[in-house]
């Protein structure tokens, strides 16, 4: 129910979420100014717990490892001919945005999948991305390392051979979690992601271990309504491009004794949005990017058909450019470089 949901409001006087109503008469989900959860706190940057096998291993991030910034995006697709597609990925801290972007990579590297890998300009970012879930790595489990907030926005390149004579120039932006999370509170700054103005495809990640948590499972699709509602708001939905709900993690879910409220929950989600916003059509997809080896489930479920969608030669964006010049008041985006794409 609305009224369980804890938070704050910014605006001064208005007392919902500590047993008031909001003073505008928006519901808490929808109002710009609430934020949920406690007040923010100054946090550390923590280093996760290392086991003995894992301390030999440090990871230093570096440019080149990450991927390409905005500017050597930019020059990379002025040099390069064929046709381009480009997908934003949006999600919470720890949704599996790196390890859907891994497991792709690594299903096109052992030609796993309907359509073929021929090459890429970012193998070091893609690799960066893998490592930790290798055997080299030492690790007990595999895991994935996922994009800190120090990393910024990157954006990784896969040469893809499909059903067309042509490779398709597919460009993946990599973005934190973090710096969607800052929509929330600030939700006018959606406008300086770029990516999610002029990008052929925005897949939006809902977290199905936190689906399969109480506690969790109504915070979690609110925070993702919200992003949506920023996009909404500022004119971003168009129909002109593809929108993705992503179910990541369908195996924790599927095992979980909350697995029917769970899925009902984003049976709800979906349905809601698709009512609230008819003219931007939201396709569903169910993936296992990484699944526990014991479930059964096959390593990158639901992968192929998600990317399927990506390499579709469907309209492009009503824009030409696929980076605009944006205000640079942003804290996470100066976008300030611009270049022309191609036809798709």
């Amino acid at each position: 129910m609305v009224d369980a949901i804890q938070g704050h409001c910014r605006e001064p006087g208005c007392a919902a979420g500590q047993g008031g109503s909001c003073i505008e008469n928006f519901d808490l989900e929808e109002c710009a100014n609430f934020v949920i959860g406690e007040p923010p706190e100054d946090v550390e940057l923590e280093t996760p717990p290392q086991t003995e096998s894992e301390e030999a291993y440090e990871i230093v991030p570096t440019r080149v490892s990450v991927g390409f910034s905005q500017t050597e995006a930019d020059a990379f697709l002025r040099e390069t001919g064929g046709p381009v597609r480009t997908v934003a990925i949006v999600g919470d801290p720890d949704s599996g945005k790196t390890t859907l972007i891994a497991s792709l990579y690594e299903l096109l590297r052992a030609a796993r999948l309907n359509f073929g890998f021929a090459g890429s300009d970012t193998v070091r970012g893609f690799e960066h991305r893998c490592y930790l879930s290798r055997t080299a790595s030492g690790r007990r489990k595999g895991v994935t390392m996922r994009t800190r907030l120090l990393d910024g926005l990157a954006f990784l390149h896969l040469r893809v051979l499909g059903d067309q004579a042509e490779p398709l120039e597919l460009i993946l932006a990599d973005r934190p979690g973090e710096d969607f999370e800052g929509m929330l509170t600030r939700p006018d700054e959606v406008v300086n992601m770029a990516e999610l103005q002029t990008f052929h495809v925005v897949a939006f990640l809902i977290d199905g271990s936190k689906l399969a948590d109480p506690a969790q499972r109504h915070a979690h699709t609110a925070r993702i309504r919200r992003m949506i509602l920023a996009m909404a708001r500022s004119g971003m939905l168009q129909s002109s491009r593809r929108y993705q709900l992503i179910l990541t993690k369908s195996d924790e879910l599927d095992t979980s004794e909350q697995k029917d409220a769970g899925r009902d929950a984003f049976r709800r989600f979906a349905d809601d949005l698709g009512s609230r916003f008819p003219d931007a059509s939201f396709d569903v997809h169910e993936v296992a990017a990484r699944p526990d080896e014991a479930g059964g489930v096959p390593f990158g479920f639901g992968l192929e058909a998600m990317a399927t969608q990506w390499l579709a030669r469907s309209s492009p964006p009503t824009s030409r450019s696929l980076f605009r010049v944006m205000p640079t008041g942003s804290v996470f985006d100066r976008m300030s470089v611009r270049f022309v794409g191609r036809g798709v």
